[in-house]
């Protein structure tokens, strides 16, 4: 039998103070789906890397956080392409 896994959301990581944050979750063995931008992964890849490695996942939250109901349709579609080839850009650093 597999264990179910649940995840607690998180907006905008990673961001400042990031593996002390995860690291409480750690210690209380919570996983975390990090709704991260691209332009946040690609200031703080390593943190990202982490993050995969220690079973927390990460989410796609645009490249640059605009407001998507004053954008284009393609740039909203720009922006999350962006941010999944960062998250490829992570998981190639695993």
């Amino acid at each position: 039998m597999n264990p179910k896994r649940a995840y607690l959301t998180i907006d905008d990581g990673p961001a400042a103070n990031f593996r002390e944050k995860m690291g409480v979750l750690d210690e209380r063995d919570i996983w975390a789906l990090w709704f991260c931008t691209g332009a946040a992964i690609e200031r703080q890849m390593d943190d990202a890397v982490h993050a995969i490695r220690k079973g927390h996942a990460l989410g796609n939250h645009s490249f640059d956080h605009p407001r998507f109901s004053e954008v284009s349709l393609s740039e909203a579609r720009r922006q999350i392409e962006e941010t999944v080839r960062s998250r490829k850009d992570v998981a190639c650093a695993l």
